[in-house]
């Protein structure tokens, strides 16, 4: 059965959170695996996955609707496409927050996973510096927060009435 929901918000925006509230609901399945990042895979890597895509969400009871986060899908013209072609009727909802918030926020789930905890503590300017020795792209942060191209692109394939915008 291929999913019908879709959370795509911008990292950082709270998806995982409302992954979890929704998962409460009775009529709704969200897979139990977040952000399971099918859909905005390489097409090689995306052919061989499908079955393991398709086996995430089992029906139980009394679901109506079949759901899976995925941030990254936002950003991804090849996500929206494939979600609409699987189904062009899939509700989407994105979940935004302030585009600076938001990068900070990328920056510090940067910091946390390649430096560890204690890390956090570092001044946001020593890691900027850090990025640019390394020719890490600042627009890795800042692409994710232009929201109205992100969003264009949903409503084009989908309608507005299929497309919910949460603002944390």
């Amino acid at each position: 059965m291929w999913p019908n929901l879709f959370i795509v918000g911008a990292q950082g925006g709270g998806t995982g959170s409302l992954h979890y509230y929704l998962q409460q609901h009775p009529e709704i399945f969200m897979s139990e695996i977040k952000e399971l990042r099918y859909l905005d895979l390489p097409e090689n890597e995306f052919q061989k996955k499908r079955n393991w895509y398709i086996k995430q969400f089992k029906k139980k009871k009394n679901e109506r609707y079949f759901g899976e986060s995925t941030p990254s899908y936002f950003q991804s013209e090849d996500a929206a496409q494939r979600i609409h072609t699987l189904n062009k009727d899939a509700k989407i909802i994105i979940v935004i927050r302030h585009p600076v918030h938001r990068a900070l926020s990328h920056n510090y789930f940067h910091i946390y996973y390649t430096k560890g905890k204690e890390a956090l503590t570092k001044k946001i300017n020593e890691h900027v510096i850090e990025l640019k020795s390394k020719n890490i792209s600042l627009e890795n942060y800042l692409y994710p927060g232009y929201y109205s191209k992100h969003i264009r692109r949903y409503w084009e394939l989908f309608g507005q009435d299929n497309v919910k915008i949460i603002i944390f």
